[in-house]
């Protein structure tokens, strides 16, 4: 569900927003920890990346990846923590990104160990998970996960070399049935730093929040060449799909409404910033790259 500015944030941006804090653990001990609670998709996923799934006794209400996430117990959401689940579970650590200071106060006054992390850029994603191998004594699977991070961005950066740079609008966010409260991200989001690797330029690169919200005005002056929505997880008819497209149609002078240039992208990877970061970079990179009539990818 998408909710104006003035009364929530859009759902999928709950896991986005950075809040300008650096990756650090406060009473950590040398390691050992073997309950672990992660509060976010892109924490979890790094965790079973470094083969942690073991070590972790609860999620976030988001976190749907890998399958074997699914079943771990939920603790609730940023919003709404549940933290009678916390004591239920009796973690050693609790993993999050964002200033949670309801949980924060609750781990530290019960001499649990909290880690605060900043993966919302390609060298935040990496700095994140070379910690957690510090901390969890994966320090080599570390070292394989990020390289196989960069291995599988830089295959896509030289495939996309010497090809045009189309503008695009990123919307990670907007009210459901029309064009308002409009979310995209700048150049200092993860998505962005994505975009970019796959070969296209952002047209709000330069607004200094990272998520802002824009109009339909100054979306009429930046004349993207293609919209890519970002609606990870969801699943819409070919009805549906063509019916999100038509919305756009009221910024006809759009170059992007113009040639058909709208992409619906689901894929549930889209908006994490984490191990499947490369999975990204070549899905964007597969779709601005692509026959203008060719279908969703």
């Amino acid at each position: 569900m998408i909710f104006s500015k003035k009364r929530l944030i859009p759902a999928c941006l709950f896991f986005l927003l950075p809040l300008f804090f650096s990756a650090h653990a406060e009473q950590s001990g040398a390691g050992g920890y073997s309950r672990i609670i992660s509060l976010g998709p892109s924490v979890t996923e790094s965790l079973y990346a470094l083969d942690c799934g073991d070590l972790i006794v609860g999620v976030s209400d988001y976190c749907i990846y890998p399958p074997e996430a699914v079943e771990k117990p939920r603790v609730g959401g940023i919003l709404n923590p549940n933290l009678e689940r916390y004591a239920a579970l009796r973690p050693d650590l609790v993993i999050f990104r964002g200033k949670l200071d309801k949980v924060k106060d609750y781990c530290l006054s019960r001499n649990i160990d909290v880690m605060e992390t900043e993966m919302d850029s390609i060298a935040g994603i990496s700095d994140t998970i070379n910690i957690l191998g510090e901390k969890l004594g994966k320090e080599e699977k570390a070292g394989e996960v990020i390289a196989n991070i960069h291995k599988e961005l830089d295959e896509v950066k030289r495939e996309v070399e010497g090809l045009s740079k189309p503008k695009v609008f990123l919307c990670v966010g907007r009210t459901p049935g029309g064009l308002s409260s409009i979310y995209t991200c700048s150049k200092t989001s993860f998505v962005s730093q994505v975009l970019k690797i796959a070969g296209g330029e952002n047209v709000f690169s330069d607004i200094p929040t990272a998520y802002p919200e824009v109009s339909k005005e100054s979306l009429i002056r930046q004349a993207p060449d293609i919209i890519l929505e970002m609606r990870p997880s969801e699943t819409f008819t070919k009805e549906q799909m063509d019916r999100m497209k038509e919305e756009w149609a009221v910024l006809r002078t759009l170059p992007a409404v113009r040639n058909g240039r709208i992409h619906i992208m689901t894929q549930d990877y889209l908006l994490v910033p984490g191990p499947r970061v490369g999975r990204a970079a070549r899905a964007i990179a597969d779709v601005i790259h692509s026959n203008p009539a060719g279908g969703e990818k």
